[in-house]
């Protein structure tokens, strides 16, 4: 994980650069998220915590004052303590044992945002993104893990409110909801929990 630990950094340090130039001359905006989570549906008996362990950052090119296309990159970890499960580690090998399950996802998608109100400083919209969804399970046991990990196809309705300072302050804040789905193939204590579904809350900064 420490290289997509660099990697995310790189890429912030990137979007900072070209969001300290005037964004706004060339139509771009962009922003950092704290990010909070909670899996959905089957997933739910893998983990079903509420996390705070998540980041995002995105920046939009400007089409139009109402529509925008862009990039938005996140990184998330929920985690619960289980009850003891009995766990088949290898075939013949069969444990007993309380377990501490985690789950990672780092989505990496395309976005179109359509902004519903472009006038003022209040701009709720509404986009979708499409892309790709790397995720992995991990359950640890006594002294032992089980990994689960692989990248999939991935979509992210998302819904949220942009407040800017003013067209001569280039600050604002973002604040969102999204719900997304990866079509991964994970099966837990012999059931498929598939597809991966999740909503991300946030709130972060806008540059522009």
């Amino acid at each position: 994980m420490k290289k997509i630990h660099s990697g995310f950094l790189f890429l912030l340090a990137i979007i900072i650069g070209f969001l300290s130039a005037p964004a706004h001359a060339i139509g771009l905006k962009g922003g950092i998220n704290w990010d909070m989570s909670t899996s959905l549906g089957k997933y739910k008996q893998f983990t079903d915590m509420f996390s705070y362990r998540g980041a995002s950052i995105w920046l939009d090119l400007n089409l139009t004052k109402r529509f925008s296309v862009g990039i938005d990159i996140g990184y998330h970890q929920s985690f619960e303590n289980k009850d003891r499960n009995t766990f088949e580690y290898q075939p013949g090998q069969v444990f007993t044992a309380s377990t501490y399950n985690t789950m990672y996802d780092i989505p990496i998608m395309a976005t179109f945002k359509y902004t519903i109100i472009a006038r003022g400083i209040i701009h709720p919209y509404v986009g979708i993104g499409a892309g790709a969804v790397y995720t992995r399970q991990e359950i640890i046991f006594l002294d032992m893990a089980i990994r689960d990990k692989s990248w999939n196809f991935g979509l992210a309705p998302t819904v949220g409110i942009q407040l800017t300072l003013g067209k001569r302050i280039p600050l604002g804040f973002n604040i969102f909801a999204k719900y997304g789905l990866a079509f991964n193939d994970y099966t837990y204590r012999d059931k498929k929990l598939n597809p991966y579904q999740y909503i991300h809350v946030g709130v972060g900064l806008l540059f522009q």
